[in-house]
């Protein structure tokens, strides 16, 4: 119990404080996309062909027919690459990478 009375405003406000002082803790972090893909995902491409990581994705039409692949296709190398991504997180990553390389509807 809280020694002390707070109006609902004032809570809301404690409550924003301590999330935005520890971005960590409310399990609700920012997932930039692209940072994160360049980051991990180019570099270990890169490391792949020897050059430029994005051949990978041109070169996937076996691999990666719609976003159902797309998904678990993303979480495969997640896992490969020992990233610790909520399943939102492979999600964000999925439309990132379908928005930016593939192009498949939202229901494929």
């Amino acid at each position: 119990m809280i020694p002390f009375s707070l109006d609902m405003k004032a809570w809301q406000i404690c409550v924003l404080l301590v999330a935005l002082a520890f971005p960590g803790m409310g399990g609700v972090q920012a997932f930039d996309s692209g940072s994160v893909h360049q980051e991990h995902c180019t570099a270990c491409h890169a490391r792949i062909t020897g050059g430029d990581g994005h051949l990978l994705y041109r070169g996937t039409e076996g691999l990666v027919g719609d976003a159902g692949q797309l998904l678990a296709r993303v979480d495969h190398c997640r896992e490969g690459a020992g990233l610790d991504w909520t399943a939102e997180q492979i999600a964000v990553m999925r439309d990132f990478l379908n928005e930016r390389f593939y192009g498949f509807e939202a229901g494929e």
